[in-house]
């Protein structure tokens, strides 16, 4: 999808919908994967669609709208946006000129951008992007999705710092903040906010650890590989030391990984690939101990690669969080309920939430919702054996642990989702544009989501819980379009129509840019 250019997907939508061709022969058209366009389509129509909002606008205003559309949701350059419009609009416009748009478009969401309000944002996420070493540095919060973006110079502490002063102008002051641990980020969150709770990221953990393994999975083999080419060459004592060093190696290899299968299933509240429902913060903090001497002994006696001391190190610092994270909800069920209903709360709540969440979670398949909602039932089903409590102290158990739980942000993978997305639009480009960040803030902070728990809801309006307009009129609202109307041509109302060569147009006969239904 990514790889489409913004006229490739009108094209797309001219041919499926208005010539009613099946998937396969839309796909023979054009050359584009059958999945792709089953997959796309409607968001290709969306896309579309917006153009129609530039029908019956004033020509400078129209130009405007078209510019920001094909920035954003075409993610196209200075030179594909001009020559887009060439192509839809026949009417040449200069690369100086759609950058002059852009410059204007960025001074006035700058500014809207300056009106949000994070006083609600309770965990902050913070990473950075790299575009030709030149870093993006990336905040969002991980209930509504707002984000905000600065591109410095460098990554250093003051970088950091100056942009974290920004947010809190605009009112972020958040208990917790979750952090792979750059240094520089560290350093401006200890400036700004020294009070937070900072919690290293459990994603980046997970990913070190994985890579840990990998490369000493790929160790031993290479050790076994030795061993037999000794063997082929008759170099019977090299090929011996060879697979002893392997037989070692191996042996720590294994006592590396069963404790980490059990690390990752021990990071939820439960999973029903665990032997425990719930598994204790000090039956935890004994596994991560023996990952650590697992990685502190293999780096020390076979292999010093830089990804075996990085998972070390992320695991020290990150993994700790997690242990806080069920000490906390054990000390509360404790308070609560005491031994006699302790392991009763844990071993049949804990996995009960944690089974609801992953049954909201699962909004794109039939078949997970129907296997987390087996799940639910059964231990419903488990509920109704505890005759010792009564409802309401079942209810509040799973209210509390709830709240607990949603206060705890363990994992920085919502703002991965963003630097993802934001990767997609850098890579049209050589450097930051120094319109980029505000247009897309402003951008991002008012579409609307397109599926999941934040679905036809924009991340402005999750936050505050207004109803939002486009991002596109809340920046026409505000253009100073005067500034344009000497230097632009006349833009007209109709597509070209030499470029609808789908539906074989005769020359000269007006069509109107697409309307598409849905």
């Amino acid at each position: 999808m990514a790889g489409l250019n913004f006229d490739r997907k009108l094209q797309l939508v001219k041919l499926k919908d208005h010539q009613h061709l099946s998937y396969r022969q839309t796909s023979q058209k054009t050359g584009i994967p059958k999945s792709t366009i089953h997959d796309n389509i409607n968001q290709f129509r969306k896309e579309a669609e917006a153009f129609n909002s530039a029908i019956n606008a004033d020509p400078v205003e129209r130009l405007v709208r078209t510019t920001l559309i094909l920035a954003m949701n075409g993610k196209c350059s200075t030179r594909d946006t001009a020559s887009t419009i060439s192509l839809i609009w026949n009417t040449m416009v200069s690369q100086q000129t759609i950058l002059k748009i852009l410059n204007l478009s960025a001074t006035v969401a700058k500014e809207l951008n300056k009106k949000v309000d994070l006083k609600p944002v309770q965990s902050g996420l913070f990473d950075e992007v790299f575009q030709n070493s030149l870093p993006l540095l990336v905040f969002a919060d991980s209930t509504s999705g707002v984000i905000g973006l600065k591109a410095p110079q460098d990554r250093s502490g003051d970088s950091w710092e100056g942009f974290l002063k920004d947010l809190k102008k605009l009112g972020l002051n958040p208990d917790t903040i979750v952090t792979d641990g750059g240094t520089g980020l560290l350093k401006g969150i200890k400036e700004v906010f020294g009070s937070a709770t900072l919690v290293r990221d459990l994603f980046h953990v997970l990913q070190k650890l994985g890579k840990a393994a990998r490369v000493m999975e790929r160790f031993c083999y290479n050790l076994l590989g030795k061993s037999y080419e000794f063997k082929a060459k008759n170099d019977i004592a090299g090929a011996k030391d060879a697979m002893d060093k392997f037989d070692e190696a191996a042996t720590l290899f294994d006592v590396f990984e069963k404790p980490l299968k059990e690390f990752k299933l021990s990071c939820t509240l439960a999973h029903p690939d665990s032997d425990k429902g719930y598994v204790e913060s000090g039956d935890l903090l004994k596994i991560i101990v023996s990952i650590q001497e697992s990685l502190y002994l293999f780096k020390e006696k076979f292999c010093r690669h830089k990804a075996i001391k990085d998972a070390w190190s992320y695991l020290k610092n990150g993994a700790q969080e997690i242990v806080a994270y069920k000490k906390t909800i054990e000390v509360l069920v404790e308070r609560a309920f005491g031994p006699r209903y302790e392991e009763m709360v844990r071993e049949s709540f804990c996995p009960f939430i944690e089974y609801i969440h992953r049954y909201m979670r699962a909004h794109d398949s039939v078949a997970e919702r129907e296997f987390w909602g087996k799940k639910i039932v059964e231990l419903r089903q488990r509920f109704r054996s505890y005759t010792v409590a009564d409802q309401d102290e079942v209810d509040n158990a799973i209210n509390m642990i709830w709240a607990v739980g949603l206060k705890s942000s363990k994992s920085n993978s919502f703002i991965e989702t963003v630097n993802s997305v934001i990767r997609r639009y850098l890579n049209t480009y050589n450097s930051i544009p120094c319109w980029f960040c505000p247009i897309f803030t402003l951008f991002w902070n008012n579409r609307k989501f397109a599926r999941g728990k934040r679905a036809k809801m924009s991340p402005k309006q999750l936050l505050s819980g207004n109803n939002q307009s486009d991002w596109v009129e809340k920046i026409i609202e505000k253009f100073p379009l005067e500034k344009l109307r000497s230097s632009i041509p006349a833009i007209p109302g109709y597509f070209n129509p030499e470029w609808d060569r789908a539906n074989r147009k005769p020359n000269g006969h007006r069509v109107q840019i697409l309307r598409v239904a849905g």
